[in-house]
């Protein structure tokens, strides 16, 4: 527990010095240390390491919690998110599609299956969940923006 606690300080202080790396670091570290077998443990580091500077340094952690918590909206977007930025495009997909299941209409989550199917020249998938988010969404202008940008490309 004291070790725990070490790797929790220090992600603070690296918080509150505006070195997001290192507090990412620091949480993955403090659960490793911890052996910790709750989800949001791990989701807190992959989370951090999406915003850093590093985000593929993140996909222990955000598969970690997916392991620990399959049917976690938060954990298989955070996956999403990590693996698209370490460019493993067809395991971001499929954990996008697996948290789109579980909260089906998130216009953030279409947004980035959207672009994710376009990258890999699925325009037919593209279209149909960036569709699928503004219809749940329709007030939603990044939805009709990215939905008129894939039209224009036909």
């Amino acid at each position: 527990a004291a070790v725990g606690q070490i790797w929790t300080e220090l992600s603070r202080v690296r918080s509150q010095a505006g070195d997001v790396g290192g507090m990412a670091e620091a949480l993955e570290e403090r659960a490793r240390s911890m052996r910790s077998t709750n989800a949001d443990d791990w989701l807190k580091a992959a989370q951090a390491w999406s915003l850093s500077a590093t985000p593929a340094r993140g996909v222990e952690s955000a598969m970690r919690a997916v392991d620990l918590a399959p049917d976690s909206y938060e954990a298989r977007k955070t996956a999403t998110i990590v693996l698209a930025n370490a460019g493993i495009i067809d395991r971001a997909i499929g954990h996008g599609r697996n948290a789109w299941a579980i909260r089906p209409g998130d216009p953030d989550l279409a947004l980035l299956l959207g672009r994710l199917h376009a990258r890999r020249g699925e325009m037919r998938d593209a279209r149909s969940i960036l569709t699928e988010g503004l219809r749940s969404n329709p007030s939603d202008p990044r939805l009709r923006d990215a939905l008129r940008r894939l039209e224009q490309d036909r």
